[in-house]
């Protein structure tokens, strides 16, 4: 077995991110293997993308993260959180990500 980002030097692919889940453009070679990865699953495909998702869930210690990053970014504008998107990277980032979604979801 392998993991996401082995796959992606192996292959040479460009491994796009949209808050928690992954994206892999279709055309990407040897994407079978995608289906064996350790640590991503592929959730689905639609419209020239691969979308994975992690493949175990959040640790105690991540949600926990989680929460403190979400308390964080309560009353914050989009601006904002694209702001302190910036300044994390990683999980952290994931979260403020999937926060900033959620607030324009909220807005239409």
């Amino acid at each position: 077995m392998k993991t996401l980002r082995g796959w992606s030097i192996k292959n040479n692919v460009v491994v796009g991110r949209h808050a928690h889940a992954r994206t892999v453009n279709t055309d990407a070679p040897n994407q079978p293997d995608l289906f064996r990865l350790e640590d991503y699953v592929v959730s689905s495909v639609l419209a020239g993308t691969i979308w994975l998702v992690r493949r175990n869930g959040f640790t105690d210690s991540e949600w926990l993260i989680r929460g403190n990053i979400r308390n964080a970014c309560v009353g914050q504008s989009v601006f904002q959180l694209e702001n302190m998107m910036l300044d994390r990277d990683g999980f952290e980032r994931d979260c403020i990500e999937e926060f900033k979604m959620q607030v324009e979801a909220e807005q239409r």
